[in-house]
């Protein structure tokens, strides 16, 4: 199946203007490509820089910037455009728009320009015009899990076609702190990144083979190969806490953290993504301030 190319600036790099510690819309690291099985390759995501490849981090944006200083107010549109060669869309959670006009400006830049290139590759590549090109597609949604006073937590989900037997997924998470003017990773949680692997790594792991036991029904595979097959996918070299999110409960608290796993990344394809709560009594003593302070146990 061939995929685009898209390298110019797309979600990732247009995000990572505005990022201070992690990547903001992560594409597969060279430690999770090796960690995936031999048989499945995952496919390149259209709304992120070449698979492989980390987006440059220019310094973070601070206020003090005289073109940030004053923001105006940014209207964040949804956009649905259907061509021969494409069809794309994007949506964007109106938190967003309200949050941070920094962030929602950039979101908004970097989401239209990877419509911009996808539509312009499906037509270079000729889809859409009969015989053995179908028309492609790119759709990407933007959701808030959790929104604070200062700290919003964000998905994002892409659903693209390039040709092949199917269309593919990607997702991804952004958490920013609007008094920091940054993004903020797990790392920033916990007292670094090793500590929050030190964390969250166990009961990840745990809940990944229970989750994949129940979608399989175990399916011939013992629970011990399962819980193998997991260990060899899922650890700090392959980036597993990369697509980390905030959740929020029932009165809108944020009582816990969800780790998002895209078709390929621990898995087949056929087993589709894996989403993973982690309820914050598991792991609030190993919190640190400024963040410890917005979670809510229970």
């Amino acid at each position: 199946m061939r995929q685009t190319s898209l390298t110019a600036l797309v979600i990732a790099a247009a995000l990572g203007a505005c990022n201070g510690s992690q990547s903001d819309a992560p594409g597969e690291s060279p430690a999770q490509a090796e960690t995936r099985p031999a048989s499945e390759t995952r496919p390149a995501d259209p709304a992120t820089p070449e698979a492989g490849k980390q987006a440059e981090s220019p310094p973070p944006v601070r206020a003090e910037r005289a073109e940030d200083a004053t923001p105006d107010p940014v209207e964040l549109r949804n956009v649905a455009r259907d061509g021969t060669a494409a069809t794309v869309s994007v949506t964007y959670d109106p938190a967003i728009e309200g949050f941070d006009p920094h962030l929602a400006r950039r979101i908004m830049k970097a989401s239209e320009e990877a419509l911009q290139e996808f539509e312009a590759e499906a037509e270079a590549l000729g889809a859409g015009q009969g015989g053995s090109s179908p028309a492609h597609f790119l759709d990407i949604s933007w959701h808030a899990t959790w929104r604070g006073e200062t700290v919003i937590s964000l998905l994002r989900e892409v659903s693209y076609y390039t040709g092949g037997a199917h269309p593919n997924a990607s997702l991804s998470t952004l958490i920013w702190d609007r008094e920091a003017g940054q993004q903020i990773g797990a790392g920033d949680l916990f007292a670094g990144e090793e500590a929050a692997y030190d964390a969250l790594l166990g009961p990840l792991r745990a809940r990944l083979v229970e989750a994949r036991g129940e979608r399989l029904e175990m399916g011939g595979l013992s629970t011990d190969e399962l819980r193998g097959d997991v260990e060899e996918a899922v650890s700090r070299e392959a980036g597993s806490l990369d697509r980390l999110a905030i959740s929020s409960g029932e009165n809108g608290a944020a009582n816990g953290i969800t780790v998002y796993f895209p078709p390929y990344e621990v898995a087949p394809y056929a087993e589709g993504s894996y989403v993973i709560d982690l309820p914050a009594d598991l792991f609030e003593d190993a919190l640190v301030p400024p963040y410890s302070a917005i979670f809510t146990p229970g």
